[in-house]
């Protein structure tokens, strides 16, 4: 592919996300999400399946999020609890209502990659954190599924990120040469999609007015 296509938190908001889609050309890009597919917005198991069949049948990748990981840990390992009351328990409900097992999609969340990577990117959930020798501990909270202290300047490399929600539009640090593309979609804003070639020039930014039914109510700015 002679372009990339990314994706920032979908957060369970599948219409706005197929929106999104709009905009991809799948002969020319090459689709890739920086994780964080559920929780919080209405539909995860919709946008999770969907994410699942671009994975299988147009090669697109998916890295795995903190939301992931942390339903891998309460769902598959019986750990991280807290998962079912700040955010899980809707989750869950939201599955039992398509009737689909959760516990399917948090295996394929075990096998979703941390880093995607090339001569000129590096992709992950958080960013690689200038304060950890290890960003792929999964349980460091310096780590690329948690950090959210500055990144590190990695030479010849544009790191691409999600995870830290900024209202509106993305952000560029010229610091790490990096781009947190989390525009805060769940919470009445924006999704965020950015195009680069694939030698690291900008082309394009699109973002996507959340569409209401994707959201609480809770988190809706009018309500």
């Amino acid at each position: 592919m002679e372009k990339i296509f990314v994706i920032g938190d979908v957060h369970g908001c599948f219409n706005t996300l197929k929106k999104m889609l709009e905009h991809w050309k799948e002969d020319e890009e090459q689709l890739i999400f920086v994780g964080d597919l559920i929780d919080r917005g209405n539909f995860s198991p919709e946008t999770v399946q969907l994410v699942k069949q671009l994975v299988k049948e147009k090669d697109a990748i998916c890295i795995m999020g903190n939301h992931e990981y942390a339903c891998i840990r309460a769902i598959l390992e019986n750990k991280e609890k807290s998962w079912f009351k700040n955010m899980g328990d809707e989750t869950i409900a939201q599955y039992k209502k398509k009737g689909l097992k959760i516990k399917n999609d948090a295996k394929w969340f075990q096998e979703l990659p941390l880093i995607w990577q090339n001569e000129n990117f590096i992709i992950s959930h958080a960013g690689i954190s200038k304060f950890t020798q290890n960003p792929l501990n999964k349980n460091d909270v310096e780590s690329v599924l948690w950090t959210r202290n500055e990144l590190k300047n990695i030479p010849g490399k544009i790191q691409i990120h999600g995870h830290t929600p900024h209202y509106e539009n993305p952000v560029y640090k010229a610091k790490s040469n990096s781009w947190n593309i989390d525009s805060a979609a769940v919470y009445d804003y924006f999704l965020t999609g950015m195009k680069f070639n694939i030698d690291g020039t900008f082309l394009e930014k699109f973002k996507i007015l959340t569409v209401k039914e994707d959201i609480p109510r809770k988190f809706k700015l009018s309500e």
